[in-house]
């Protein structure tokens, strides 16, 4: 795996196996359910594998990513756990 991307200056992630860059909920700033789940999908390797481990179709991930439709409670607490380093 490839060095962990770094944010943008808004705090945004964008890796290079991440694909386009969100829409941001197509006209404002990225919501924080986008930038959390953009931040999963870089740390997971991209969005397939982060897919993957939240046990969600990839294609349904890139919709709540770039802010098509809102993450559901379940999907978001589970990529917020991914995230949490463990101590």
């Amino acid at each position: 795996m490839g060095k962990r991307p770094s944010p943008d200056p808004a705090g945004n992630f964008y890796g290079p196996r991440l694909g386009r860059k969100p829409s941001a909920s197509h006209n404002g700033p990225m919501s924080e359910s986008q930038n959390l789940l953009q931040r999963a999908a870089a740390l997971a390797g991209g969005i397939r594998e982060l897919a993957r481990r939240l046990h969600v179709p990839s294609k349904q991930l890139t919709s709540w990513i770039e802010g098509e439709v809102p993450t559901p409670a379940t999907v978001f607490q589970r990529a917020l756990v991914f995230v949490t380093p463990k101590t």
